[in-house]
Order: structure tokens, then C-alpha cells, then sequence
């Protein structure tokens, strides 16, 4: 009652409209509500419920997960009502402030808008870790011994199965009711089962070629192709040989500083990764094996320490 601003963060996101329920009375104009729901629908009825109370309502997706760093990702804002501009400016402000890029999008199209991109790795990537369950199959083993193409899938399938199971279950739920999602889900079943029916081996990769020239508009093919490369290279330089190094400060000039124990024992470096804690930065180095040393990286970490940075791990892989 004596808030000005409510921001609801809650799984499942169903419980939401009951709390707006047992609560709207408090409600008035000077409130302003603001969500972070992946999926909108529901939320659909309390809103009206709030907007014609006077309160400012600014539906928001942040689109990426609570646990990684902020910086650069992407947030939808979604105006809700005509009363909306008080709550979309805090909104803005909140997610900029996190340096976040802000984009605007229609609360009315949300979910329709957003099915392929939610729906098919939340659908797609929970039906497979059901399969692979019960397979039996030892994940730990795959990865090591992964190719390429299983290490990228790896990569999405763990990036959906380390979320909230609410999560995924809301998504599919309450996309899997909208006419785009229905059609998706069919399709999606279809293309498996026609994959699996197709017994010559050229007919199938003609359809694979066929499907891939009508998805390769303006050559994001070849960009595509870049970016994996570029993602399992920086993936194999840290593993192979790597050092992560923590700091509690922030400032420009830092990784320079950081960086001059390799130069002065002449160790090559071939990645570096900087991620944002709540109590510093953690830095990996990737190292260049062509011109380690035991000794050189054992002098490099001495003075890395002597210079206020803690040491986490160093990795050798050869």
C-alpha cells in the first residue's frame, strides 16, 4: 500500500494474477507495476483489472538468464494500457542502468511474436533430454568426446535444462494454446518423422539442401558459420592450456596491468574472457603452448599474486 513502484518476479507466473487478486484494492494511480513473465497471457485479465484502477503497467522480458552478466543483453518493454508511459520510463531506466539494450514490443503480441524463439528450444530441448534420459546415456562421456556439432548442441541443450523446470513448463504450456504454437509444435513433429521415413540417403540430402537455401536469406549461413567457429575456438584456447585469475577491482587499465607478467616472460596469450561478479571480475586467459613454460607461468602467477589478484585455477590439458 505504501510502495510506489510493484515489480512482480514470480514462478510459476500463473500465481501472479492471484496476488493482483487478494491485493488490487491497495492499488491506486500513483502505483506503477512492472513484470518480468516470458509468457503474457496470463497476466492478460489483472492487468485490466489494475489499468482501470489508474496504475501505470509496463510489462517487461529480460531475454537471458538471471545468473549471467547483464551488459549488452536484450530486455523487451511492453506497454500495457494507455496509462503506461510512467512505468515504461522506469522500466527503461531500470534496464539501461544494467546496461542492458532496451527494445519495445507490443504486451497484445508478445506471445505470439515470441513463439518460435521460446517455444522451439524450451519444446525442442526438454523432449530431447527426456530421450536422452532415459537412454542412460553418460553426458560427462559426450562431452569429452564431443565433435563440433555436438559441442554447440551440448552447449543449448544445458542451457535449457539448467532452468527453472517452471520455466520451460509455462512456456510450453501457454505457447502451445496460441494457433502459431500449435502449428510449430505439428510441424516440428512432421519434419521428424518425414527425416526418419526418408530411407535413401540422396533423397535426404537433397531435402536438407533444399531446406537450407530457403532459410539462408542474405548469407547468414556463412555468418553463422563464423560465429560457431569463432565460439569453439576461444573454447578450445581456454582448454587446452588457461589461467583465471580474480579481482576485486574495476577500473580502466586493469587488464593491461594484469596482462604485463605474460609479456615480460614471453607467454603468448590466444583468449581472454572477462565475467562480471558480485565481488569483482574473473578474468580467463587462454595460453598460447608454443611458447609456455612451467617455469614462466609459475613466475607469472608470483607476480600476479604480488600484485593484489588471486589465482583460481591454471589449466594444462596437454
Amino acid at each position: 500500500k505504501t510502495s510506489g513502484i510493484v515489480f512482480f518476479s514470480v514462478l510459476p507466473i500463473e500465481e501472479i494474477p492471484g496476488i493482483i487478486e487478494e491485493t488490487r484494492n491497495l492499488f491506486g494511480p500513483n502505483h506503477i507495476v512492472l513484470d518480468n513473465a516470458s509468457v503474457k497471457k496470463p497476466l492478460v485479465e489483472a492487468y485490466t483489472r489494475l489499468e482501470e484502477r489508474g496504475v501505470s503497467i509496463c510489462s517487461t522480458h529480460p531475454l537471458c538468464k538471471h545468473d549471467q552478466p547483464l551488459h549488452g543483453q536484450k530486455a523487451l518493454v511492453l506497454e500495457v494500457g494507455s496509462n503506461a508511459q510512467r512505468a515504461r520510463e522506469v522500466a527503461e531506466n531500470l534496464y539501461k542502468n544494467a546496461g542492458m539494450v532496451t527494445l519495445p514490443l507490443s504486451f497484445d503480441d508478445h506471445d505470439r511474436t515470441m513463439t518460435v524463439v521460446q517455444l522451439v528450444p524450451h519444446l525442442v530441448m526438454r523432449s530431447i533430454g527426456q530421450a536422452l534420459e532415459r537412454s542412460g546415456v553418460d553426458m560427462s562421456t559426450l562431452r569429452e568426446i564431443a565433435p563440433a556439432n555436438f559441442q554447440l548442441f551440448n552447449l543449448s541443450l544445458w542451457r535449457t535444462l539448467v532452468q527453472d523446470p517452471n520455466i520451460s513448463a509455462t512456456v510450453i504450456f501457454n505457447l502451445l494454446k496460441n494457433e502459431e504454437g500449435q502449428a510449430l509444435a505439428k510441424r516440428i513433429k512432421e519434419a521428424v518423422q518425414k527425416v526418419v521415413a526418408t530411407k535413401e540417403k540422396g533423397r535426404l540430402a537433397d531435402m536438407f539442401d533444399k531446406d537450407y537455401r530457403a532459410l539462408n536469406n542474405e548469407d547468414i549461413g556463412d555468418t553463422m558459420n563464423e560465429v560457431t567457429i569463432t565460439v569453439l575456438e576461444r573454447l578450445a584456447n581456454l582448454q587446452v592450456k588457461s589461467i583465471t585469475i580474480e579481482t576485486q577491482e574495476d577500473r580502466p587499465g586493469l587488464l593491461r596491468d594484469m596482462l604485463s607478467p605474460f609479456e615480460k616472460h614471453g607467454v603468448n596469450l590466444t583468449a581472454i574472457d572477462s565475467h562480471s561478479r558480485k565481488d569483482g571480475i574473473r578474468f580467463e586467459i587462454g595460453i598460447d603452448e608454443k611458447t609456455y613454460s612451467p617455469e614462466a607461468l609459475a613466475a607469472i602467477a608470483t607476480s600476479l599474486q604480488a600484485m593484489g589478484y588471486s589465482i583460481v585455477e591454471i589449466k594444462n590439458n596437454q
